[in-house]
């Protein structure tokens, strides 16, 4: 049957009503996708109809499912957000901060937004009245995975050819939005770095500039930031098996200082084995939450080795919270402690026993002080010899930084053997909640083809780098 709109003026009785049905049928799968609505019989899981994913080539069929349980806060109303893989499409919850006036969690990166939760205090049951819909835009695939025909391969020209070459390159204004609009589109779609026309962006998938002193690499975040990284470990473990494979486990003794910024947990194994990283929070009773996690990752043995979280995590100024790992094979050594542990991986809150056998060595890595950071690329191969460049960055100022005094950029065009001046940063916008996008250009003196930049920060200020557009002349 070839589709009409429905039109009851138009149409005979008999149409009319089928190409309502008909319609009906087209828009269900697109409505109802990843919806999320309260159980049949409501608690306190938030249930997700069916949906699509479409991430490169490969569309993925994606069941209904329901998040793990969600806890109730304890002294204030808090919102809670409920999100989808952008890859996989596996829903998981990230818990907001109580408050009087709560505000809802950001979105991780790599996750789509499918629903805030509010919670009060007396909640036992969530219900429809609790939730807001929070899909993007709509459809059986998920927006933000179909905007990108790969996730692997370098940044596309084309991508952002047609957004550069409609500006005047001397309207700074027009330019500063194409850029910001490059950096956004690339972003989301979890480019990689790669050239676009007239210049290159830097978007940081992996750990590939040139020189970075006192930085470090983060990959889940895929940051560069300058606050040094320091571990707390537990004991000396000594060889033989914890008996843990196939369990989530925790020393009860190894928690976590209130206020860290935890970058990874740390897991002792002398023979290696691939490991998922947990931060729980102790609930009392025997239940635990968990609050951040990482990737399974492979642990090289031989001791010691730190697993990331896939962003940092800032532990609240109160409660009990510990460093924890899943493995089907944890790779041997173990200290004789009292160990908390359950079977299968960890999600959501979940209930944990309790024994003083043998278990895994545990610590984590976390944020200490600032030092002064320098970041420096590779030399980036120009199509001409470039005379004049404009840079734009994005960036966290974790401490207060005050621009061209505490950070500072300048360019080269040969390869490092003259540098500009340092060129002089302003603020253009907010990239989200977290970053700014900052802009600096300038005339190059010393011309040539092998171009690269140098960002520096100074007086200790605690700062991070998310990625960075240059345009040549």
């Amino acid at each position: 049957m070839r589709f009409e709109m429905p039109n009851m003026d138009e149409q005979a009785p008999t149409l009319h009503k089928a190409m309502i049905d008909y319609y009906c049928a087209l828009t269900a799968r697109q409505g109802l996708a990843f919806s999320p609505r309260e159980q049949d019989t409501p608690n306190m899981t938030v249930r997700l109809e069916a949906g699509a994913i479409l991430s490169g080539v490969t569309l993925t069929e994606v069941a209904a499912q329901s998040t793990g349980t969600i806890t109730a806060p304890v002294t204030h109303p808090r919102i809670d957000r409920v999100v989808i893989d952008r890859i996989t499409g596996a829903v998981s919850v990230v818990e907001g901060t109580e408050a009087a006036s709560p505000a809802a969690p950001a979105i991780p990166t790599g996750k789509l937004p499918v629903a805030q939760v509010l919670l009060a205090t007396d909640t036992t049951a969530i219900t429809n009245a609790d939730l807001t819909d929070e899909r993007v835009g709509g459809g059986s695939v998920a927006i933000g995975s179909i905007a990108s025909p790969s996730t692997t391969e370098v940044a596309s020209t084309q991508d952002v050819a047609d957004t550069l070459a409609a500006f005047p390159q001397q309207d700074t204004t027009a330019r500063q939005q194409a850029m910001f609009n490059a950096l956004l589109a690339h972003i989301h779609v979890d480019r990689a770095s790669g050239a676009v026309p007239s210049g290159y962006l830097h978007l940081f998938k992996t750990d590939e500039l040139a020189t970075k002193t006192n930085a470090t690499y983060q990959s889940g975040s895929r940051v560069y930031d300058n606050q040094a990284s320091s571990t707390a470990d537990t004991g000396s473990p000594g060889s033989g098996s914890s008996g843990l494979d196939g369990y989530t486990a925790c020393d009860s003794a190894c928690t976590i200082t209130n206020g860290r910024v935890v970058t990874g947990v740390r897991v002792y194994s002398t023979s290696g084995g691939t490991i998922t990283p947990y931060i729980l929070r102790d609930d009392g009773g025997g239940n635990h939450t968990v609050v951040a996690s990482g990737s399974a990752q492979v642990h090289p043995g031989g001791g010691f080795a730190t697993l990331a979280l896939t962003t940092s995590y800032t532990v609240p100024g109160s409660g009990t919270y510990r460093p924890a790992a899943y493995s089907a094979a944890f790779g041997g050594g173990y200290l004789t402690t009292t160990r908390i542990y359950k079977s299968g991986a960890a999600s959501g809150t979940q209930a944990y026993s309790s024994d003083s056998n043998s278990c895994i060595g545990f610590g984590y890595a976390y944020q200490s002080s600032a030092g002064n950071m320098t970041l420096i690329t590779t030399a980036i191969t120009a199509p001409e010899s470039v005379t004049s460049i404009a840079i734009g960055i994005l960036h966290k100022a974790v401490d207060a930084v005050t621009l061209n005094t505490d950070l500072k950029l300048r360019f080269s065009a040969d390869d490092g053997a003259n540098w500009t001046g340092f060129l002089t940063l302003e603020e253009v916008c907010p990239f989200d909640s977290d970053y700014k996008m900052l802009w600096a250009e300038g005339v190059v003196e010393d011309t040539g083809t092998a171009a690269k930049w140098e960002i520096t920060t100074l007086n200790a200020k605690a700062q991070q780098l998310r990625a960075a557009d240059m345009l040549f002349n």
